[in-house]
């Protein structure tokens, strides 16, 4: 989570169904952040993680220039979502849930379709994807 405050707030709401959750601060626009935290999970959690919920995603706003926002927009929803895989993917457990949470803004209907092969999962690496929206 990026705020304790509303990963406790979340926790305490799952907690009221019998859900045990545990909310660790972590910035997926920084490498040295997701790395600290997939450490520490994997420290406390030996036989691997049952379910991680990536939903981190920066937000484009109309009042402000898109050149001055892109930047953290591709390094959160795109990298960062590249961060979470690469780290976390190896800590999880047989059989378990790696959800990655999507808005409609991730989606290629507004892009020329043309450019859709450059986004291809089934041909595409994660890198390759990367290096396009670099």
């Amino acid at each position: 989570v990026r705020s304790m405050e509303k990963g406790e707030r979340a926790a305490e709401e799952l907690k009221k169904i019998h859900l045990v959750c545990k909310p660790i601060l972590c910035d997926v626009s920084k490498d040295s952040s997701v790395k600290a935290c997939a450490e520490k999970l994997s420290s406390e959690h030996k036989n691997g993680l049952d379910i991680l919920i990536h939903n981190a995603a920066a937000r484009m706003y109309k009042e402000t220039p898109k050149s001055e926002q892109v930047e953290n927009f591709i390094n959160t929803n795109n990298l960062g979502t590249t961060r979470m895989v690469r780290h976390f993917a190896p800590l999880m457990a047989q059989g378990s849930h790696f959800l990655i949470v999507a808005s409609g803004f991730g989606s290629l209907t507004r892009l020329d379709k043309s450019k859709h092969a450059l986004f291809d999962v089934s041909k595409c690496s994660l890198d390759d994807i990367d290096k396009v929206m670099l």
